[in-house]
């Protein structure tokens, strides 16, 4: 590998929270970099939560808990000016007996000086990288045992070199009442070959358990383990101070990166377009989500603008953005 792709492979798994832990060279970072303001803000304590369009990423088995349609868009900055975009949809459909969603994400890296094998300038190197999915999800036992599972196209370019691959992810999820657990596995599939190297996808499974101690207060804890590292813990909590107005916050493992890092925060701001965002006092209900509350109330449209921030200690902090339309 020159050095070039060197560096640009050390940029890309310092950028990454979910990297610092990591033993062993694994392809296509894209696929580790967390996604969805919401999950963030609770420090990817998630696999339990997810009920909304989040899910495709985090636990597929959490789209069958959606009634509505819902995109998404987010947008992520991690250290060294590195981006990425993440689009989803995801729809129930009755004549399926369940829920289908797609996403798209995409990561590009800033200009990089790259080198020959002699140690010569070739100037900047172009570095980007995307994954497409398409999964379902549906009931085992009506509101309560969810399963589901994504199929996802992953491509890589590298200057000249490019790689394409395929991976799934599957997951299930068990809600009744104010407890709820999951467990996820990702990107499975086999190994990922660009140019001349071959690197193993990062599998990663997940596992949570998911606690409304009332309407308003949700807590959650995740377990991870990727490829060759050890495993990680998550914990996070969301508190719905109104149906408009969210607080989150979390901590995740981090390794050597200094003081602070793994923390988190987030927030949501919603509303509804054609009437009140809920429909009676009621509006959290017993582990619902707020938007099924909303429904009759919205005249069919609610919109949610959600933030996190991360802290990976002595490196940069890590933003994310997401704008999420449910009808």
């Amino acid at each position: 590998m020159s050095r070039g792709l060197r560096l640009f492979a050390a940029l890309i798994l310092a950028a990454g929270p979910a990297w610092a832990g990591e033993e062993g060279t694994t392809a296509l970072p894209l696929l580790e970099m967390q996604q969805g303001a919401r999950p963030t803000g609770m420090a990817g304590a998630f696999t339990a939560v997810a009920d909304d369009i989040n899910a495709i990423w985090w636990n597929p088995a959490g789209m069958a808990r959606s009634k509505m349609t819902e995109l998404t868009f987010a947008h992520t900055l991690f250290v060294e000016d590195l981006k990425t975009e993440y689009f989803a949809m995801s729809r129930p459909l009755p004549a399926l007996k369940g829920t289908v969603g797609g996403s798209i994400s995409y990561m590009t890296v800033p200009g990089i000086e790259g080198y020959d094998s002699t140690g010569r300038s070739v100037g900047n190197l172009t570095a980007n990288s995307y994954a497409a999915s398409l999964g379902y999800a549906g009931f085992l036992i009506p509101g309560e045992l969810s399963f589901g599972f994504n199929g996802k196209y992953l491509g890589q370019t590298l200057t000249t070199q490019k790689g394409s691959g395929l991976a799934v992810d599957l997951g299930i999820q068990y809600r009744k009442e104010k407890l709820g657990g999951g467990v996820a596995v990702q990107n499975v599939g086999p190994s990922f070959k660009i140019g001349n190297d071959t690197n193993p996808l990062p599998t990663t499974i997940r596992a949570g358990l998911a606690y409304h101690f009332n309407p308003i207060f949700l807590t959650a804890l995740d377990i991870s383990k990727g490829r060759g590292s050890t495993a990680l813990p998550h914990l996070g909590a969301e508190f719905r101070l109104t149906p408009n107005f969210h607080l989150r916050g979390g901590w995740q493992k981090q390794e050597n990166l200094g003081n602070g890092a793994g923390m988190s925060f987030g927030f949501s701001l919603m509303g509804a377009l054609g009437g009140s965002l809920v429909g009676g006092d009621n509006w959290g209900g017993e582990g619902t989500p707020w938007w099924e509350k909303a429904t009759a109330a919205a005249a069919g449209l609610v919109g949610s603008f959600d933030y996190s921030f991360m802290s990976l200690g002595d490196l940069n902090d890590v933003h994310r953005l997401s704008l999420t339309l449910k009808f």
